[in-house]
């Protein structure tokens, strides 16, 4: 066979595609034990880079290549079964989604949308709030990396056949100067994408197409390059080395990438890793990859409103892959292999191509218009579910993240408010925007003279309008996984949209300045309280299973399990910082159940016997730890530190009721109490009649 035939097999390449989408799918089964696995999309992009170079090289050479006919290829390999999957995936989602919320579910079916035309990466670059917190709930989110390889595909063509014009003489003779021009190409836009990332805080840099360029170009380089058996070996070592020592992500991209490249080179097929990569089911899977990629995600999603992916993992995995296979048997390969559309799908391509322009001008009106349909699928879905499962169910239950008159300090709102980096707002940028801001509703307009200043992490953003009560003014100002204590964090550096202002930055601020405007707001009223509500109990839960990195911040990344008695003292200290003697209220946890709103009325659905109440003796086990700690400190603080419980109305007997009343659920997830509870008159009048008992 030719060397510049470029249908050449290399069974490698697909036992490398199979190591790409299993790393996918663990990382989406459980994100925290597999956390690297998202490093096999960065492998697909190599992949991709060097099998599309080999293909245009191979055609060049031959005398060929044509562009209409490059991208018929393309368009057969990749909207087929993307099509055939955004149509049930999305047919699924809309009728058992159980959407409680208009905002998800549009940026969820929008995704999907732009998918169609290659731009979902773009949209959710300004859309998304994290890849890493969305693709919990997204089940489009991953077609992100397909809008990538599109936008690649649009302008390595005509870089690479520029290229190769200028050697056509002798390709052979001029590899190397051919793979030099290209490694000045990753270095320039390696280049960029640091000065970018130094100075750019408005987008969400993961899902950029710039900065990943440089991954599909150092696949295409590979074609280049000839075989070295004695550099192989010596990059392997310096890989394995990094990726045990380095924690740096772009770092581990990079060695992931350089990876790939090197098991591509390796074609000797008697070696170790061409041995595993060249398994028969190892090719399998990697001819499959594209359809177990597209379908695993939204099939975790959506199965996982139903049943658990963790407690029904064999099920998944088997699924997954009949149903991958089918999609590829009879859905990809007959018109990836097929001429008989190609005469339809040029036209398509040349259409779609004059069409351009149109969207450009008329493509914001576009979004409206499929805001528009959207939010009637969403009202007809919503409808339907009002029908069938009961009306106060769904009108009584609404995700903690609307705001409720709360104030939660949220660094990428202000960042662009403000227009300054991060690390550059100040007390007096924060102060204006939690007191003045119009979206903001602190309860702060009554004339009272008893000041409340509710504060903690996101479940404090939950439990807000429990608050809003006569005779009071609160402020409510919560910060997503916050510990009070100067010690310990919840959260580990850089799972936050702006990677430049860490979670311990944040915290140290937010304690910092909620101390600032308690002292200087609290002088003007006769009584002041601090209501503190944390779910610590949580993070030492999840800690066990490695879903938090709880982390010394003397010694970062260090894993550990909160001392409590450590934390106790933490907590005593913070709180003497607050001046004009307030009276502290530590909000006891609600209980911790075993399923979210959605998951509980979606077995629900399936089994109408199965009941979402969880029993009191569990709850007292997941709370034993943090129990003993407020005992404590309310024992050795008793005229100045309380106890506020909502867990006797909860847990009136041997069981922790799951719903109210008629319907109106206790809590949305397993973190976050339900706001529309928490406004309920004797919800706040309970509290109040708490309250005013402390004198």
């Amino acid at each position: 066979m030719s060397k510049n035939n470029n249908s050449e097999y290399l069974p490698h390449i697909d036992g490398l595609r199979a190591i790409a989408v299993i790393l996918v799918v663990l990382f989406h089964i459980d994100k925290n034990i597999f956390s690297l696995g998202y490093l096999g999309v960065d492998i697909f992009f190599v992949i991709s880079g060097f099998v599309i170079t080999k293909q245009i090289t191979g055609q060049f050479h031959k005398k060929e290549f044509s562009f209409l006919s490059f991208y018929r290829r393309r368009f057969k390999r990749i909207y087929p079964a993307l099509l055939f999957v955004i149509l049930i995936s999305s047919t699924f989602y809309v009728y058992f989604g159980l959407h409680f919320n208009f905002t998800d579910f549009n940026l969820h079916l929008k995704t999907a949308f732009y998918s169609i035309f290659g731009f979902s990466n773009i949209y959710l670059a300004y859309k998304s709030r994290d890849y890493f917190f969305d693709t919990d709930t997204n089940p489009f989110i991953h077609t992100w990396s397909l809008g990538v390889e599109e936008q690649f595909y649009i302008i390595w063509p005509l870089v690479l056949i520029s290229i190769l014009y200028i050697f056509r003489k002798n390709l052979e003779l001029n590899k190397n100067k051919i793979f030099l021009y290209i490694i000045f190409i990753i270095i320039v836009n390696l280049i960029f994408n640091f000065i970018d990332h130094k100075y750019s805080h408005l987008t969400n840099q993961f899902f950029s197409p710039t900065y990943r360029f440089w991954e599909l170009a150092l696949g295409s380089s590979l074609h280049f390059l000839k075989d070295s058996k004695k550099n192989f070996r010596l990059l392997v070592i310096i890989t394995v080395v990094l990726i045990f020592f380095v924690d740096n992500k772009f770092i581990l991209t990079f060695v992931a990438c350089l990876s790939s490249a090197l098991f591509i080179l390796n074609k000797n097929n008697k070696s170790l890793f061409n041995l595993i990569l060249n398994n028969p089911l190892m090719t399998l899977i990697g001819r499959m990859s594209y359809s177990i990629y597209l379908w695993h995600l939204s099939i975790f999603i959506i199965g996982g409103y139903f049943f658990s992916v963790q407690d029904n993992l064999f099920k998944y995995i088997l699924i997954i892959f009949i149903v991958s296979y089918l999609s590829y048997r009879f859905v990809e390969c007959p018109i990836r292999f097929s001429k008989k559309y190609d005469t339809i799908i040029e036209k398509t391509l040349l259409v779609l191509v004059l069409l351009i322009p149109f969207y450009f001008i008329f493509g914001g009106n576009l979004s409206i218009q499929s805001s528009k349909i959207i939010k009637h699928v969403y009202n007809l879905n919503f409808n339907y579910s009002l029908n069938k499962f009961g009306g106060t169910l769904f009108t009584k239950n609404k995700p903690f993240y609307s705001k409720h008159g709360s104030c939660q300090m949220d660094w990428n709102i202000l960042s662009d408010s403000v227009q300054k980096n991060l690390n550059k707002i100040s007390f007096k940028d924060w102060k204006n925007e939690i007191l003045y801001a119009k979206n903001n509703s602190c309860f702060l307009d009554k004339n009272s003279d008893k000041f409340i200043l509710f504060i903690g992490d996101s479940s404090s953003t939950s439990l807000a309008n429990i608050t809003n009560i006569d005779g009071y003014d609160s402020l409510i100002i919560s910060l997503g996984g916050f510990l009070v204590s100067n010690n310990y964090s919840a959260l580990p550096d850089g799972l936050y949209k702006n990677n430049d202002f860490s979670q311990i930055d944040r915290e140290d601020f937010y304690r910092d300045f909620i101390i600032k405007i308690f002292n200087e707001l609290s002088a003007n009223y006769k009584n002041s309280y601090i209501l503190i509500s944390s779910r610590v109990d949580q993070y030492l839960v999840y800690n066990e299973k490695n879903k938090y990195q709880i982390i010394n911040k003397n010694k970062k990344d260090e894993k550990l399990k909160i001392k409590m008695s450590d934390y106790q003292k933490d907590v005593e200290e913070f709180i003497e910082k607050f001046q004009n003697n307030p009276k502290v209220i530590f909000f006891k946890s609600l209980p911790t159940f075993k399923d979210t709103l959605k998951e509980c009325v979606s077995k629900t659905v399936v089994d109408k016997n199965y009941s979402c109440d969880v029993s009191k003796d569990y709850l007292l086990e997941q709370n034993f730890e943090v129990n003993s700690m407020l005992r404590n400190l309310i024992s050795n603080n008793k005229e100045k530190y309380y106890l506020f419980n909502l867990n006797n109305l909860i847990c009136p007997n041997k069981n922790c009721k799951f719903f109210y009343k008629n319907g109106q659920s206790w809590i949305t997830d397993k973190f976050h109490a339900n706001p529309i509870t928490m406004s309920d008159f004797e919800i706040r009048n309970y509290f109040k009649n708490y309250i005013n008992k402390i004198k």
